[in-house]
């Protein structure tokens, strides 16, 4: 009996903390890119992938979001797999990060089941050392339950952070 009072009370405590006015942008049903979908995001809204694979340079630069895959909802790893950002392969010889979040955000950004591969940098300046797959800076950043492959950088080429909270 108090183990179903604790998680009431933990649901309950939970729900006071959401925002009530955050959305869920779908893509490719609401938005046909990611990116067009985080550029229409609000504070806290959640960027929602269908699986598939999605050829693109993401820039979230200006509110706190989720990006995520339907394992957000499901709790299905293969979700995990089914949905993948990567650079476009005429890109693979140059410097390319999938994931680059901005030091202007208040919000903090989560990142949740997905696939992020194939990202690209070297130390042509030093910011572009590392971070191929994710790269952030001066930002709150939350990886949760994603694989990084296929990375290439001359340091951390999965994910690069310089001054976050992670």
């Amino acid at each position: 009996m108090k183990g179903k009072i604790f998680v009431a009370l933990s649901v309950i405590v939970s729900l006071l903390f959401l925002r009530v006015d955050a959305e869920i942008l779908n893509v490719p049903v609401d938005y046909p890119t990611v990116q067009g979908a985080i550029d229409n995001a609000t504070e806290a809204d959640t960027v929602l992938l269908a699986p598939g694979t999605y050829l693109e340079r993401l820039f979230i630069e200006h509110v706190g979001l989720t990006l995520a895959s339907e394992f957000l909802f499901t709790g299905d790893e293969d979700d995990i797999s089914r949905t993948i950002l990567a650079a476009p392969p005429e890109r693979l010889d140059s410097i390319w990060r999938v994931v680059t979040i901005g030091s202007d955000l208040e919000d903090p950004v989560y990142i949740v089941g997905l696939t992020i591969q194939d990202g690209r940098t070297h130390q042509e300046e030093l910011y572009n050392a590392y971070g191929a797959g994710v790269y952030a800076r001066q930002a709150e950043v939350h990886l949760n339950n994603n694989v990084f492959t296929g990375n290439y950088a001359d340091r951390g080429g999965g994910a690069g952070f310089d001054t976050c909270t992670v």
